[in-house]
């Protein structure tokens, strides 16, 4: 989880359009990031899977109690560092959701 977190996929785009094309241009073409994995409804249903992962075996053992604990927490700072820096804006094109 810790290696999908550094968006390694547009970083090596990034590096393979460089050679092709000016740096600003090698940027655009290297994003938007995957929405089907990095989307915020991949992201809740992953936050969902570990939750459940860690209130299954916190039954085994209390220790994973805090491991759960630690990874959320360690995953709140990063993705608040993600979504407020380093991700770019998507577009809403409404839907039955949209207010």
């Amino acid at each position: 989880q810790a290696l999908n977190i550094t968006r390694y996929l547009n970083l090596a785009k990034y590096m393979a359009l460089r050679q092709l094309y000016p740096p600003d241009q090698a940027k655009q073409l290297s994003e938007p990031e995957d929405q089907d994995y990095y989307g915020i409804g991949s992201l809740s249903a992953r936050a969902t899977l570990n939750l459940t992962i860690s209130l299954v075996f916190c039954t085994l053992s209390p220790i994973i109690c805090i491991i759960g604990i630690v990874n959320f927490v360690l995953a709140r700072l990063v993705h608040a560092y993600l979504f407020t820096y380093a991700e770019t804006k998507k577009s809403d094109l409404g839907g039955d959701f949209f207010l």
